[in-house]
């Protein structure tokens, strides 16, 4: 019995460290930001290795800490020695401008990288926001306040013709979202509540081409023309 149990422990552990469990396919799924060989480089270090032995979460925490744009990662094995990732990646919400500086924020606050001034007026469908930071951030800082991320709720609630109408949102010191138009007018939004109301009271004012140098929102049913 001893020699029959011993034959079947060495047994199970030879098949257990045999070729059969080593990993010898991996496949990403999901990137769009990240080419396929910048994420297999950081995992292609798991080929060869025992499918038992790898740890999902130690792949998974390893790939958010490292790609700063994947917002989800998971890791399913596929036995015998197969390994799917399936990552999600984050979007760019708003441009954050700080001392000359232009960042990409996503919906989380979360920054994704810091671009240039001519590519940051080429993203003009991405909401560009003065006065949202106080420094300059690293990718991967979670930095945004509340109010700078509602612009961009704002922006992506615009038509493109109001999208075209202004060229950037400012924070003021008293917290209110301010929207810049190309001329330099001022629309007052004051907070992100009732967007879809005081955008409808906007394009009605607009469609009538009133002079002003303000229009303050903050009440949009009894708005202020100034």
């Amino acid at each position: 019995m001893l020699v029959f149990f011993g034959a079947a422990i060495y047994g199970i552990n030879l098949f257990y460290n045999s070729n059969y469990f080593k990993v010898k396919e991996i496949d990403i799924e999901g990137n769009d930001h990240y080419a396929d060989q910048e994420l297999m480089a950081y995992v292609s270090m798991y080929k060869g290795s025992n499918i038992f032995e790898i740890d999902k979460k130690e792949v998974e925490e390893g790939l958010l800490s490292q790609f700063y744009w994947l917002k989800e990662a998971d890791l399913r094995k596929i036995f015998p020695n197969s390994i799917n990732i399936i990552v999600s990646e984050r979007r760019p919400h708003i441009i954050a401008y700080f001392a000359g500086d232009y960042f990409l924020l996503d919906r989380e606050g979360v920054v994704l990288e810091k671009i240039g001034k001519e590519r940051a007026l080429q993203m003009d469908r991405i909401c560009l926001v003065k006065n949202a930071l106080t420094y300059s951030p690293e990718p991967g800082d979670k930095v945004a306040q509340k109010n700078a991320l509602s612009c961009g709720d704002i922006f992506l609630a615009m038509d493109n013709d109001l999208k075209d109408y202004f060229k950037e949102a400012r924070l003021e010191k008293t917290g209110e979202i301010v929207f810049i138009a190309h001329d330099n007018r001022k629309v007052v939004f004051g907070t992100s509540e009732d967007i879809s109301q005081k955008l409808g009271i906007l394009k009605e004012l607009l469609r009538e081409e009133i002079t002003y140098t303000k229009i303050d929102l903050n009440n949009f049913e009894i708005p202020v023309i100034n």
